[in-house]
């Protein structure tokens, strides 16, 4: 089975400017789950919106570098598919307070098809990482509560909606995470592996 660390390795090439903008969304991100604990509501919406830019910004620049060569950088379609979740996930949270003024119903299926595709995302990612413990444990719990959000909406609309602003905020928080620590781990595997260091540069 293709390793997790050979595998993200290849697909982002290693280049520069993919490594800054991953780093920079994780982090962005995790500091708004942070000021989540402690902002008010239209604190938060306005952090969100700041952020949603910043998650845009990146993913984009994720985006076109991958494709600018993309039969150069096998299995390169693992980190465009985070490069879009991201930017889909940018355009939710920038749209979400009119689609869920208008159809709050649609605001929970928008979110839920977007957590159904982390989902497969995550499970894929995790297939990848299964010979490293704690990225495989981290990527199935990760795929897990994704899965556990997108049947609670469904479940309990008026709560779901209820809780989208706070919940989400927390939730980016925790995407964040995800986000800056895999790339910190493949920073790790890098410095470890010979060939890796080599193509990192």
């Amino acid at each position: 089975m293709v390793t997790m660390g050979r595998a993200m390795l290849n697909s982002l090439n290693l280049v520069f400017p993919i490594r800054v903008a991953v780093k920079l969304r994780g982090a962005t991100m995790l500091m708004l789950g942070c000021f989540a604990l402690v902002g008010t509501g239209d604190q938060i919406t306005q952090a969100m919106n700041g952020v949603a830019f910043v998650v845009g910004g990146t993913a984009l620049v994720e985006a076109a570098i991958l494709l600018r060569d993309p039969m150069h950088k096998p299995v390169w379609w693992l980190t465009l598919s985070d490069a879009l979740l991201a930017l889909v996930y940018a355009g939710l949270t920038v749209l979400m307070p009119l689609i869920s003024s208008a159809n709050p119903l649609r605001a929970i299926a928008a979110v839920d098809a977007w957590l159904l595709a982390a989902t497969l995302y995550a499970g894929v990612l995790a297939l990848h990482a299964w010979d490293h413990r704690l990225p495989r444990v981290v990527l199935v719990a990760w795929m897990l509560l994704n899965a556990a959000l997108a049947i609670a909406g469904p479940a309990n609309p008026p709560v779901a909606i209820a809780g989208l602003f706070v919940g989400g905020a927390l939730y980016t928080g925790l995407f964040g995470a995800l986000e800056l620590g895999g790339v910190l781990w493949l920073d790790r595997i890098a410095e470890r592996t010979p060939r890796a260091r080599q193509q990192y540069t």
